[in-house]
């Protein structure tokens, strides 16, 4: 059971007592007196040094700890709270009367994608150039989320952006996982150092919530979030961020999330403009692609079990394919098919191609030659090509296909590995 959402803590952290700043010196993000070393982890989880597309976000004008996602080579996705000051949750967050100020200047923020944010300095951190937050009114609860756009790309040798989960909302009992820069524990001041817990389960989704005190735009979570871990993911088990931290209860229990779904267009579009500023293309999900990355694997390699494929899909001519749509169309030589064995799942399949015509004075050889009837044609196993516009024989004889059970095994692995994905 949730406890008490309404009067829940804020997550966000700030850093008691940072030295001043020396001047005509490197800057150092320094944890305060109550922030040390830790060789513990997010409650329950483990150090990560390997997510680097969590990034650490620290004010240092406020001394403010937080995290976020880096979604785009300049954008990055966190929490509200992380980028203004908050009123009204003196004895905890609510939801009818806590609220933001206007977000704090661009300039005072330093974003980092070290594993241990203590140990960034001025010359490896990013600035950030602009803060972007909702058009909405000013109210905590719900509206939780911001976008940092920073001053300079964040390279793929440093950090490969996460997709935002943009296209699909979650489901309650999804399974999820969350990485943060925060405490081990409520009032523990070892925050500083990125953590990772899996084996998350969701509690409820978008609309669901009511009874908690959490509104529609919101999900609840699971556990092992706390203070300093403002801002950062959820992500699914296909790595999507879904959710961006937002409150929680005493002892780092039943998280509140932001819902990137909920807020998909407004991410989507920022995403964009601040695409145009970066001078790259805009990512394609920003543009309406499916999240999922079978959607987009390549199409028409050389295959004999769904392992061998990147989407988990061999078709029965041998070949891998993806998921298609309207949005994310075929590649040329295939169409956009729904499939009854895969439960009418849209996938790209070769087109047929034309039978070579008939020579009706009979000059045209044999059937074996290529000549003959349209039957014969429909038979040959020279382009391995069916009748029935799918573009591969079902009984596996194009010359790259194996013998027709090796397909078949690859075919019913496709439909379990989809239908575990789902």
């Amino acid at each position: 059971m949730l406890r008490t959402v309404l009067a829940s803590i804020v997550l966000g952290t700030t850093v008691v007592g940072c030295a001043s700043e020396p001047q005509n010196e490197t800057r150092v993000l320094r944890p305060g007196p109550e922030t040390g070393a830790a060789e513990d982890a997010i409650r329950g989880g483990y150090t990560d040094d390997t997510d680097t597309a969590t990034v650490g976000i620290y004010n240092w004008d406020y001394g403010a700890l937080c995290t976020g996602s880096l979604i785009a080579p300049n954008v990055v996705l966190t929490a509200r709270h992380c980028v203004s000051q908050t009123f009204g949750d003196e004895q905890g967050v609510q939801c009818a009367s806590t609220n933001f100020s206007p977000a704090w200047s661009a300039s005072g923020f330093a974003v980092s994608s070290r594993t241990e944010l203590f140990q960034s300095i001025e010359s490896d951190v990013r600035a950030v150039r602009e803060v972007l937050t909702l058009p909405v009114d000013d109210k905590l609860c719900g509206q939780d989320i911001a976008i940092l756009v920073l001053a300079q790309n964040i390279e793929p040798t440093e950090a490969i952006p996460y997709i935002p989960r943009v296209d699909t909302p979650l489901v309650a009992g999804e399974e999820y996982y969350a990485i943060g820069y925060g405490e081990t524990n409520d009032g523990q001041g070892d925050s500083g150092l990125r953590r990772r817990r899996d084996s998350l389960y969701v509690n409820c989704v978008e609309g669901a919530c009511n009874e908690y005190g959490v509104l529609e735009t919101e999900w609840v979570g699971d556990q092992g979030i706390c203070s300093g871990d403002s801002g950062g993911p959820a992500l699914d088990l296909l790595g999507r961020v879904v959710g961006v931290t937002s409150r929680g209860v005493q002892g780092c229990y039943d998280p509140v999330y932001g819902s990137v779904h909920a807020w998909s267009q407004w991410v989507k579009d920022n995403t964009i403009y601040a695409a145009q500023l970066g001078g790259y293309p805009a990512p394609a999900w920003a543009l309406g692609a499916p999240t999922d990355p079978g959607a987009v694997d390549p199409t028409g390699t050389a295959c004999a079990a769904p392992a061998e494929c990147s989407s988990n899909l061999c078709w029965y001519g041998g070949y891998c394919t993806r998921e298609c749509n309207e949005t994310v169309p075929c590649p040329e030589g295939y169409e956009c098919t729904a499939q009854a064995e895969l439960g009418n799942l849209t996938i790209c399949t070769q087109v047929a191609p034309e039978p070579p015509p008939v020579d009706e004075t009979g000059g045209g050889g044999s059937a074996g030659e290529g000549g003959g009837s349209d039957d014969a044609n429909t038979k040959s196993s020279s382009d391995g090509a069916s009748d029935d516009g799918g573009g591969c024989s079902a009984s596996g004889r194009d010359p790259v296909t194996p013998v027709p059970w090796v397909m078949g095994v690859a075919l019913a692995g496709a439909a379990v590995a989809r239908r575990r994905r789902r």
